[in-house]
């Protein structure tokens, strides 16, 4: 039974890993989209590279050159992807953990229903439910910091 627990929170928290971590790819993905647009947009259809070599040629690096303004406005979506990034991790950190601790509820609930009479025996059950809480916890805590990088770079 207790083996049983085990493997059922093990597969929750790694289900949880494996969102976490397609979440995060899936804004990089959206990111590069939008960086790339934004630069069609603003060079009336040149590549990206054509930016970096106005800014090349701006003796000049005030706020108000043309060089400078797209940058800016490309520093503002990043900055709001990784807001959102970082919600959309901070969320999918939420959940886990939440499923974590119902996991170990249910855990602690078969406890006290197979060992309703042994209290030696439901003391050691409890102890492998918390275990198996904390290494979900654990995974949950890995997979946010993978997701934060991912946010970042």
């Amino acid at each position: 039974m207790r083996n049983a627990l085990l493997v059922l929170l093990a597969m929750v928290a790694a289900v949880f890993f494996l969102f976490i971590a397609a979440n995060c790819d899936s804004n990089d993905d959206d990111d590069d989209d939008n960086d790339d647009d934004a630069g069609d947009d603003t060079n009336n259809g040149a590549d990206d590279d054509d930016d970096d070599d106005n800014d090349d040629n701006d003796d000049n690096d005030d706020d108000t050159s043309p060089g400078d303004d797209d940058d800016d406005d490309d520093d503002d979506n990043d900055d709001e992807a990784i807001e959102q990034c970082m919600e959309e991790c901070q969320d999918a950190y939420s959940t886990c953990e939440y499923d974590c601790e119902t996991t170990q509820w249910f855990c602690e609930s078969d406890c006290e229903f197979d060992y309703w009479d042994d209290p030696e025996g439901l003391a050691e059950c409890y102890e492998v439910c918390a275990e198996a809480a904390a290494d979900c916890i654990a995974v949950c805590d890995d997979a946010w910091e993978t997701c934060w990088r991912d946010c970042y770079f």
